[in-house]
C-alpha cells in the first residue's frame, strides 16, 4: 500500500518500536500506520461538509448498520482529528476483527465490502474518489487482519458458511525492507541518502534482489496491483470459483495487447441488460488465438443482492493475470488492470469481456465486420481451424458441475442450457468452535418461534439458482 508522503513524514514518530511484541503484531501495526497516512493524505483539505455529504449512502440492508456507523466514525476522525486517528487505528480494527470473529460476522462483512465497491466505482471522480479511495484502503487493512498470526498470508475468499480462504502471500514481507531504509532516511538525520549496497541489504533479508529506489518503487507499484485485484475479488472467491484466485501477478503500467473492437462498449451493456440464457454454474473456459495477448478467460456468474454477477480471470501470454466483475444490472466494470496507471487499458478490458459476455448468454446477429466478429471452434479443431487477421478465435468449454478434476471438457453450448430457480428452506447449522450466532440470526429464528441452542446459527430460507442440461426433444434426460 502505498505511504502517504506528508503524512508519513509528521506522524513517522508514532511507529512504535518493536519491544517485545512479536514480528507479526510490529509489522501489523507498522502496515496500519501507512494505510492511516494514506488515508490522512488523501482526506486532507477537504471540506467536511462535502465529505459528509460524499461519505453517507442509501443502504437499505440492516445487517450494514454496525459497519456503517463504525467504518464512517473512523473516516470523520481522520477528516477532524487526524491525530487521534493515527495513534488509535490498529486498536480499532483489532477490536473491530475480533468482533466479527466471535460474532459469525465474517460473511456479513464481505457482504459490506462488496457494497462499498460498489460505491468506489461508482463515486470514481472528484471527491467521492478520494473519500472512497481511503474508504477501501482502510477495509483492505481491516482485512489483514484476519491473518494477523499469519502475516505471510491473505485472505483471498469467504465461503458461505463464513470460513475463510487464506493462501501463502505472493510476495511475503516486501515492505519490510522499505522499513529498514526508512529509518535511514528519517526526518532530522543528516545523511538522507542511502547507498545501493544498503539498499540490496535491506532487501536481501526479505529474499529481494532490489539495488536501487527504483526497482523498490516499481516491485512496490506491482505487489499494489496484484494484492489491490486480490482484495476486490475476495468476497467472490469460494470453493466454486476458487479458480479465479490469481496464481500469478500482473506486470504493473503494462496493459495486454488488446484483440480489435468489434462494436462499441455501450452495444454489449445494452444487450446484456436483456440475457437469453445463463452460464454453467461450473463456469465457462474460453481459449483465444489472434486475440493479441489474452490466452484464456474463465467466466462465472454469481447472485448478490438481487443482481447477477459476472466474474472472470484473464490470463495473458506475458503480462500475467488479472480478474474482475461486471454488475449487470447497474452496469459497473471492474478489472485488476484499473490499478495499472493507464487510461485506456480498462475500457478495452471491459469491451472484449463484455463482448464474449454477450456471445455466450445472447441471442445477437452478426451484422456488421463479419470478418471481425469472434470466431467459435471445438478443442479438435482449435489448433487448425482458419480465421482472419483481425478475427479472435475462441473455443468455449464447462465442466460437468461435481466432476472429478482432470474430468473432460465438453463445448458450451448456450442453447443447450436452461436455469431453473429453487428456494432452500432455512435451516440450522452448527457453529465452529468459539463463534456465536449473530443477533440477526438469533432474532430470525426466534421469528420462526424457535430458540438457537449454544454453538448454533440460524441461516435464512433463500433462492438459488441450478444450471441443468436442456433435454432436446426426443432425448431421455440423463
Amino acid at each position: 500500500m502505498k505511504v502517504g508522503t506528508d503524512a508519513f513524514k509528521k506522524y513517522q514518530k508514532f511507529d512504535v518500536k518493536r519491544g517485545s511484541d512479536s514480528f507479526e503484531t510490529w509489522i501489523t501495526k507498522r502496515r496500519t500506520l501507512n494505510a492511516a497516512c494514506y488515508i490522512i493524505d488523501n482526506l486532507s483539505g477537504i471540506d467536511f461538509a462535502e465529505f459528509e455529504a460524499v461519505l453517507y449512502f442509501r443502504c437499505d440492508d440492516s445487517r450494514m448498520g454496525y459497519f456503517i456507523k463504525a467504518y464512517n466514525n473512523q473516516l470523520e476522525e481522520a477528516v477532524l482529528n487526524p491525530d487521534s486517528f493515527a495513534r488509535g487505528l490498529h486498536s480499532f480494527l483489532l477490536d473491530t476483527c475480533v468482533y466479527i470473529e466471535e460474532n459469525n460476522l465474517v460473511r456479513d462483512y464481505f457482504d459490506f465490502f462488496i457494497l462499498l465497491e460498489k460505491q468506489h466505482i461508482l463515486k470514481s471522480y472528484g471527491i467521492g474518489r478520494k473519500v472512497f479511495d481511503a474508504y477501501i484502503s482502510m477495509l483492505m487493512q481491516q482485512t489483514s487482519y484476519f491473518c494477523r498470526t499469519r502475516t505471510d498470508e491473505q485472505v483471498t475468499g469467504v465461503n458461505s458458511d463464513g470460513s475463510l480462504v487464506f493462501e501463502k502471500q505472493k510476495f511475503p514481507y516486501s515492505d519490510a525492507g522499505a522499513y529498514v531504509l526508512e529509518k535511514k532516511l528519517e526526518p532530522g538525520k543528516k545523511h538522507a541518502v542511502v547507498s545501493a549496497e544498503e539498499i540490496r541489504a535491506a532487501y536481501k533479508m526479505y529474499g529481494y534482489n532490489v539495488n536501487s529506489l527504483e526497482q523498490a518503487a516499481l516491485l512496490e507499484n506491482r505487489i499494489r496491483v496484484y494484492e489491490s485485484n486480490v482484495y476486490f475479488m475476495a468476497p467472490f472467491i469460494n470453493s466454486r470459483t476458487a479458480i479465479l484466485a490469481l496464481k500469478e501477478a500482473a506486470y504493473s503500467g503494462k496493459v495486454p495487447v488488446m484483440p480489435r473492437q468489434w462494436k462499441k462498449t455501450e452495444v454489449y451493456r445494452e444487450r446484456l441488460m436483456d440475457r437469453n440464457y445463463m452460464l454453467p454454474r461450473s463456469g465457462v473456459t474460453a481459449l483465444y488465438k489472434n486475440a493479441g495477448s489474452i490466452k484464456k478467460i474463465i467466466f462465472f456468474e454469481t447472485i448478490r443482492f438481487n443482481e447477477v454477477i459476472l466474474l472472470f480471470k484473464v490470463t495473458t501470454d506475458r503480462y500475467g493475470e488479472y480478474s474482475g466483475f461486471y454488475w449487470t444490472k447497474s452496469q459497473l466494470f471492474f478489472s485488476g488492470c484499473n490499478y495499472a496507471d493507464v487510461k485506456d487499458g480498462s475500457s478495452l478490458t471491459e469491451n472484449f469481456i463484455l463482448e464474449n459476455y454477450m456471445v455466450l448468454t445472447c441471442d445477437y446477429e452478426i451484422d456488421r465486420k463479419r470478418n471481425f466478429a469472434l470466431k467459435q471452434t471445438d478443442m479438435d479443431k482449435f489448433e487448425k481451424e482458419f480465421y482472419y487477421p483481425g478475427q479472435p478465435l475462441v473455443c468455449y468449454s464447462y465442466k460437468k458441475a461435481g466432476g472429478k478434476s482432470g474430468s473432460r471438457r465438453y463445448k458450451y453450448v448456450k442453447e443447450e442450457y436452461m436455469e431453473e430457480l429453487r428456494t432452500r428452506s432455512g435451516y440450522v447449522r452448527r457453529l465452529p468452535e468459539g463463534q456465536r450466532a449473530s443477533t440477526e440470526a438469533v432474532q430470525a429464528a426466534k421469528e420462526l418461534g424457535f430458540n438457537l441452542p449454544e454453538g448454533r446459527t440460524f441461516v435464512r430460507s433463500h433462492d438459488y439458482h441450478v444450471y441443468v442440461k436442456a433435454v432436446k426433444e426426443g432425448d431421455m434426460p440423463e
